[in-house]
């Protein structure tokens, strides 16, 4: 199955930014190997917080129980204005798109000695190489309105 160029093209254009103030991305992944996978919208389709809420929880249950680490972080446009709950796990590239397929999401994203590589999780024929993962990384200082409300002006759910 190929994503369609539109939708490619936005995925190929996505920053980073850590989910927690004390979180530093690049810090946790220099120099390994792991995927950054979406908790949210499952199949592309925009669901609402409280589904959202309700995945990602049994996303992160199912990598507890399995004893897989991750780290949370935020995944979408530069301007944040479309923003999705993401795990980072350190695991090979076999395992990145089990998981991926597992979690119902279309791509992920794979970082290989802090490249950054898109794959289609259904095809991994279709990738693109998008590039440093230090220039997706938003540097963000203080408390931004859009980390604490999750809500707020945030495209990435649907209106309940």
């Amino acid at each position: 199955m190929q994503i369609d160029a539109k939708l490619w093209q936005l995925y190929c254009d996505v920053y980073f930014s850590s989910h927690s103030v004390n979180t530093n991305i690049l810090g946790l992944t220099d120099g390994v190997k792991g995927a950054i996978i979406s908790v949210w919208n499952p199949f592309g389709q925009t669901l609402t917080l409280q589904q959202n809420a309700l995945f990602s929880r049994k996303v992160l249950t199912y990598l507890n129980s399995k004893a897989i680490p991750y780290f949370l972080l935020w995944g979408g446009s530069k301007d944040m204005t479309y923003r999705e709950l993401s795990v980072f796990v350190r695991v090979d590239s076999t395992r990145a798109c089990q998981l991926a397929q597992q979690f119902k999401q279309l791509a992920y994203y794979y970082v290989d000695n802090g490249i950054l590589i898109l794959i289609n999780s259904h095809n991994r024929q279709q990738r693109t190489v998008v590039g440093g993962l230090h220039r997706r990384v938003l540097k963000v200082s203080g408390l931004h309105k859009w980390r604490n409300a999750l809500t707020a002006g945030n495209l990435a759910i649907a209106k309940s």
